[in-house]
């Protein structure tokens, strides 16, 4: 101990020595050396946020059945990572876009992560997820989660128009519904919902290569347009109900059902429908 405090006051005494401007150089590359190592330690460790994240990651993928116990300490996990996220954590945000944009991680992780990643950024989306959805290519389960937990608010009109961009032009029936799922839960549809949509509305519902569960989400979409354009979506109901040659009858018993609740009048008989029928409709749900 005493030979260290030697050598430290030696080079204290040293450095005094040495002319104003010697000093401040090596004040300057002794700065830079201590950060390009604090730099490199930092980077190279495993942070106690990164821990974490990896406990509820290997959670996930090695118990396929998850108890009380293993709930309550997910859900302790997830919160501690939600806040370190809140807290502006980069690395911690790197290591969870890595583990997302890996297509060999369970879905069950990658939904759990768009699930923390709302609920640290709100409706600030990270830029990898709208572009993952944006990708028709990638998975659809997790392109769905992302509509699911990540763009729904009070609803703009640019959202509203990507949703019916993604109604009308994916190829997967999953999208489409999520979409149509997330357009009903806007708050403010009469600012984002518009006549244009509803010709859309109409044209896929008698569009002949159709998917019936598709048709049925869709029709029950139009009561939310009938409180806002109740003449033009009266017409596109009555002509619903009248296609008997054209659409299922579970089609046409919705489209009945809302013309009935929104008229205050019985005028539209609902078609009978066998249990087989209902069935089929549950089971496509």
């Amino acid at each position: 101990m005493k030979k260290i405090k030697r050598k430290f006051f030696y080079l204290i005494h040293w450095f005094r020595k040495r002319p104003l401007k010697r000093q401040i150089i090596i004040s300057f590359i002794s700065f830079m050396i201590v950060s390009i190592i604090y730099l490199v330690v930092s980077f190279l460790t495993v942070s106690q946020p990164e821990i974490i994240l990896l406990r509820l990651k290997n959670s996930i993928n090695s118990e396929g059945i998850c108890h009380d116990q293993c709930l309550i300490q997910r859900n302790f996990w997830q919160t501690q990572i939600i806040n370190y996220l809140k807290k502006g954590n980069r690395k911690l945000e790197r290591k969870i876009k890595k583990y997302f944009l890996d297509e060999s991680e369970s879905e069950k992780l990658r939904e759990t992560l768009i699930i923390i990643l709302q609920e640290a950024s709100g409706n600030n989306q990270s830029d990898y997820l709208v572009d993952y959805l944006d990708n028709p290519t990638n998975n659809p389960e997790t392109r769905a989660k992302i509509i699911q937990y990540s763009l729904n608010d009070l609803g703009s009109p640019e959202l509203a128009n990507y949703y019916f961009s993604l109604i009308a032009d994916d190829q997967e029936v999953i999208i489409k519904k999520e979409a149509i799922k997330a357009l009903s839960n806007f708050k403010n549809k009469k600012n984002c919902f518009n006549l244009t949509q509803l010709e859309v509305i109409n044209n896929l519902i008698f569009n002949s290569t159709a998917e019936t569960s598709l048709n049925h989400s869709l029709i029950l979409l139009l009561a939310d347009y009938y409180d806002l354009f109740p003449r033009e979506t009266k017409s596109v109901l009555e002509n619903i109900y009248q296609a008997k040659n054209g659409l299922d009858k579970i089609s046409r018993a919705f489209a009945a059902d809302i013309l009935n609740s929104k008229t205050g009048k019985i005028n539209w008989s609902l078609p009978e429908i066998s249990d087989s029928e209902w069935s089929d409709y549950f089971n496509n749900q």
